[in-house]
């Protein structure tokens, strides 16, 4: 378990304070199998924001990832969820979907889906402020990895090329075509 005071300090500070924990987290991994590993978490954070300093957070998230190695390869899963339950506020869902396979220790091709859901997105005084958008993007990617090079000194260098192309979309996109 994690206790922390998250508040900055002072910014001149001539004396000695003892700390006020005003949160905490923890978290619950297992790994059922050398493949497997799941794990969940809990946080009650108070004023995490600077920007909303009324705002106290609980947070929860949640992961199942596999890792499957074969001859020439190995391939990697993950699904993992979030919540900030805050108050005074909404209680925002987020989740996401990775995977990965890397062929003869040089080529990767991987995939990530993400779901969030955001009330920042507008400054205080716009129409749009505190409303729920989903924001959503998808990556599809590729991953060349050179094989090693030897320096002088024993070390090795690894040097790597890669392509990815994102996709965005989210609700907000035709809200704000419709205010322009």
């Amino acid at each position: 378990m994690v206790t922390q005071n998250l508040l900055l300090s002072k910014k001149d500070r001539w004396d000695i304070e003892s700390p006020k924990l005003d949160s905490y987290s923890t978290r619950l991994s297992y790994n059922p199998t050398v493949n497997w590993s799941f794990q969940v978490s809990y946080g009650d954070i108070d004023s995490p924001e600077q920007l909303h300093p009324d705002v106290d957070t609980k947070r929860y998230t949640a992961s199942a990832a596999y890792n499957k190695p074969f001859e020439n390869g190995n391939w990697q899963t993950m699904l993992a969820w979030g919540r900030n339950n805050n108050n005074p506020g909404n209680t925002l869902d987020a989740f996401l979907i990775e995977s990965a396979i890397q062929l003869k220790k040089t080529h990767t091709l991987f995939t990530r889906f993400e779901r969030a859901e955001k009330d920042e997105l507008f400054p205080e005084g716009d129409p749009l402020e505190g409303e729920v958008f989903k924001v959503n993007k998808s990556t599809l990617g590729y991953i060349y990895d050179f094989p090693e090079w030897k320096k002088c000194s024993g070390e090795s260098a690894e040097l790597i090329a890669g392509i990815f192309f994102p996709m965005n979309s989210t609700r907000l996109m035709e809200k704000c075509r419709l205010r322009i």
